[in-house]
């Protein structure tokens, strides 16, 4: 990857020339919600200047794409994926997801883990970064504590997930919940989480509120299991941020999006994610773009659904300076 120094030296020398250049095309501003002309300029795998006079970075070798009536959009960003249960490699499902316009997923590959330990979650890591989409790494507390009440698979140990919240894929900590606030390792996880400046994605249904006060002072502070309209707007109202779930094993948009459309409450502490899909829905729906679709049906903004799939899952992840908008 070009990093910024590099960017940034190539913009400041004396004839720099783009590798592909994009003009004419309808830029959706998720920083200023506005849809309005710009030409982009790109080098390597970094954006390099979007402005209507990008074109001074056009030379003989750079490729020229023309987007007139077309909407250019950041890539779409699923919140909460688990990956296995598409059944797919993770070469596949990169190719899958990337023609649907998600570029980026937030996954734990905890079920690998529950499996074959942490080797296979670095062989899912290894074999993702093989490919254009980028996976935001949340550290698999369910590899540890799901099969517990069964009997654990002891195939990840706790001190084993400490190591993963230094990892540099690391964004996260995945499916903090009520059941888990007796648990001490648990606790010791969330904390060095919070201390190493990962996002704590919490795991909440139809909490009683004594049961969510609990949960959020330990540090969650997202939910993905919110199902009535009713739930979601206490939940927000608390600070706690939402991810719309859309996927095979749940499909809770319908009444999520009520908050927005009927209630109308801000949409910055919104995010989409898909939680479970299975091949089927994946090719016959689509993922990330089927969201955002079906959203605006309901009635969102079309502009506020494409913030929602994007810098709004960004910033909540911190990872915004890298995803989540063209700029």
């Amino acid at each position: 990857m070009l990093t910024r120094k590099e960017l940034s030296d190539w913009l400041n020398s004396d004839e720099p020339e783009a590798d592909l250049f994009i003009s004419n095309g309808n830029l959706v501003n998720v920083h200023t919600k506005e849809v309005h002309s710009a030409d982009i300029a790109i080098k390597g795998d970094r954006i390099a200047m979007v402005s209507d006079e990008a074109n001074v970075l056009v030379g003989e070798s750079t490729k020229v794409i023309d987007a007139e009536d077309k909407f250019i959009t950041p890539g779409l960003i699923d919140t909460h994926f688990h990956v296995a249960g598409t059944y797919l490699t993770m070469t596949k499902l990169a190719e899958a997801l990337l023609n649907r316009g998600t570029t980026a997923i937030a996954t734990d590959f905890y079920e690998y883990g529950a499996v074959s330990g942490v080797e296979a979650i670095k062989f899912a890591l290894k074999e993702s970064k093989e490919t254009p989409l980028k996976i935001l790494f949340n550290v698999p507390l369910l590899a540890y504590y799901q099969n517990n009440p069964f009997g654990n698979t002891d195939k990840v140990q706790p001190k084993e997930l400490s190591k993963m919240i230094s990892w540099p894929d690391t964004v996260a900590i995945n499916e903090v919940q009520s059941i888990m606030l007796d648990d001490p390792e648990v606790k010791k996880l969330v904390e060095k989480s919070f201390n190493h400046g990962k996002a704590i994605q919490g795991h909440a249904p139809l909490p009683s509120e004594k049961e969510l006060a609990a949960l959020q002072a330990l540090g969650p502070s997202s939910d993905h299991e919110s199902i009535k309209s009713e739930e979601v707007l206490e939940k927000i109202r608390r600070g706690v941020k939402i991810m719309i779930r859309e996927g095979s094993a749940a499909t809770n948009l319908n009444n999520v999006i009520e908050v927005l459309t009927e209630n109308k409450v801000a949409s910055r502490h919104f995010m989409f994610c898909t939680d479970e899909e299975d091949a089927l829905d994946l090719s016959s729906l689509g993922h990330m773009d089927f969201k955002v679709k079906k959203a605006i049906s309901r009635g969102l903004d079309p502009v506020t659904a494409v913030q929602i799939a994007t810098i709004n899952a960004a910033e909540f992840f911190k990872v915004d300076d890298e995803l989540g908008s063209i700029a």
